[in-house]
């Protein structure tokens, strides 16, 4: 009967609202980064008929309210073009801050130099470790010379040695190739910065939904809303939380 009654409850709510509860296929683009102003858990797709029947009004609503129902949370309903347009807007008005682009330019670098430091530490551990095996070829090679070794030995020592210089020789050269071209890529200037943020800009207004959800993923952590559920109580990028700078979350690869 508690299951039951927690199902009328849930039907009269959705009667009223006339609202249909399901993922509904729009163009959602904060969907997995706007948060419930209530209980912090994701939002999920919705939306409701208009009163004249023609079309649909669409929202964020949350996701615990969704998959276990008002003993969880409430539904929260945050309306699609109203956050969207606060989020975008407040974006760009974010980017344009000369202090943001300012600690991107700083953590950039930073992160840039500690790669190269990284390789330069690798190259010289490998380089000694290629000293090493040179000098036991030459030893090998004297104390055959001199009698000191038999003919067996002679061979398992030089081909283990020669193997291994190989494959050294091989590590140096990929470290080298790692360090230039990290030393050959541009300067990440204040200037570029700036640029790469007018093209977000220019592409937010101009992108497909799907380019925009991926723009936004890259940029943002999570949205918070006040209570109202119509103003923007923070948004969390991953280059910094909480006002301060901090290590990219996001993983090194071409599309990070």
């Amino acid at each position: 009967m508690e299951l039951w009654n927690q199902v009328q409850n849930i039907n009269a709510e959705q009667n009223r609202n006339n609202i249909t509860y399901s993922n509904f296929k729009g163009d959602f683009i904060l969907a997995g980064i706007l948060k419930c102003p209530s209980c912090g858990a994701g939002t999920v797709m919705t939306k409701a008929k208009k009163r004249n029947k023609e079309g649909y009004h669409l929202y964020y609503m949350c996701q615990n309210y969704h998959s276990k129902g008002i003993t969880a949370c409430s539904s929260n309903l945050i309306k699609k073009e109203l956050i969207e347009e606060k989020v975008l807007a407040g974006i760009q008005g974010l980017l344009t801050n000369p202090q943001i682009v300012e600690n991107i330019c700083i953590a950039l670098n930073t992160e840039k130099n500690e790669g190269i430091e990284d390789l330069q530490v690798h190259l010289s551990i490998a380089k000694t470790e290629l000293r090493k095996v040179e000098k036991l070829k030459r030893d090998t090679e004297g104390y055959y010379l001199n009698g000191d070794l038999d003919v067996r030995v002679y061979n398992t020592t030089m081909i283990s040695a020669l193997e291994n210089e190989e494959r050294i020789r091989s590590q140096i050269e990929q470290i080298q190739k790692s360090i230039s071209t990290h030393t050959s890529v541009f300067q990440i200037s204040r200037e570029f910065i700036i640029e790469a943020l007018k093209d977000f800009n220019n592409l937010s207004e101009t992108a497909d939904n799907e380019m925009k959800r991926a723009l936004l993923r890259s940029l943002i952590k999570s949205i918070e809303v006040e209570s109202n559920r119509k103003d923007i109580k923070s948004i969390v990028f991953w280059f910094t939380e909480d006002d301060t700078f901090t290590k990219f979350v996001l993983p090194e690869n071409e599309l990070r």
